[in-house]
């Protein structure tokens, strides 16, 4: 007692097995022509839904939950403050998956004229920018089943293709045209920092090429006095 030292593991007489670590799915990316062949290979209710997650970077739930008044067609935006889930069968109205929080995520025109159509061929009595073939709310579970996954046999894409995976595109995107990580951040709504580093941390690395080559420049344009601080010895010169 004195020691905190106990003679046997209390997990052996219970026979308790450690949980085993999760294993995050691989992401997988999508570049335009291939996001296009999806497009066009699902229902076409559903096109400027997968066109939105592939270039906006919104969770399917937060897709599915927005509304028409919630879109600034003028700006350009949508403000994300709610998300539609499935729990046993029932449709629920929540909060978005970072507690507390709303946000504003920016489209490309090219998605606004798309969006704009959209809406004006199907009006939704509860304002869904969204709708099922019966007009209501949309099942995701039904969606992927019925819609996505055979649109992604069509397409020729990998069958373990998610709708999770065109959020991924799209910060592969953001980041491939020059966003920062907080700018990922922010348009992704990631609770911290951190998270977005550790998702999408790898696909910054490319950036640091054009930084070597401006410090390649840099050393090559400084006086020839200066090309080698005074502090640095030569090996040979010790020796």
């Amino acid at each position: 007692e004195v020691d905190r030292v106990i003679g046997r593991s209390p997990c052996v007489p219970m026979r308790r097995k450690l949980p085993r670590p999760k294993v995050r799915a691989e992401m997988l990316f999508l570049d335009d022509h291939q996001v296009d062949a999806l497009v066009s290979a699902v229902d076409r209710r559903y096109r400027v839904l997968v066109l939105m997650a592939a270039y906006t970077g919104a969770r399917a739930g937060e897709l599915e939950a927005l509304r028409v008044e919630r879109v600034n067609w003028l700006r350009r935006r949508f403000h994300v403050v709610a998300t539609l889930s499935e729990v046993r069968g029932e449709l629920r109205f929540g909060g978005t998956k970072t507690t507390g929080s709303t946000r504003w995520v920016p489209m490309p025109s090219f998605v606004v004229d798309e969006l704009r159509a959209h809406v004006g061929a199907y009006p939704s009595p509860e304002r869904l920018v969204f709708t099922s073939a019966e007009g209501g709310p949309v099942r995701h579970r039904n969606f992927m089943a019925r819609h996505f996954k055979p649109a992604v046999r069509r397409a020729g894409l990998p069958a373990g293709l998610r709708f999770h995976d065109l959020r991924h595109t799209a910060a592969a995107f953001m980041i491939a045209e020059g966003a920062s990580m907080e700018q990922v951040k922010q348009i992704l709504g990631h609770s911290t920092i951190r998270v977005t580093s550790d998702t999408y941390g790898h696909l910054f690395d490319d950036h640091a090429d054009p930084l070597m080559a401006a410090l390649d420049a840099r050393r090559s344009q400084a006086p020839a006095s200066k090309a080698r601080p005074n502090h640095v010895v030569d090996l040979a010169e010790r020796e």
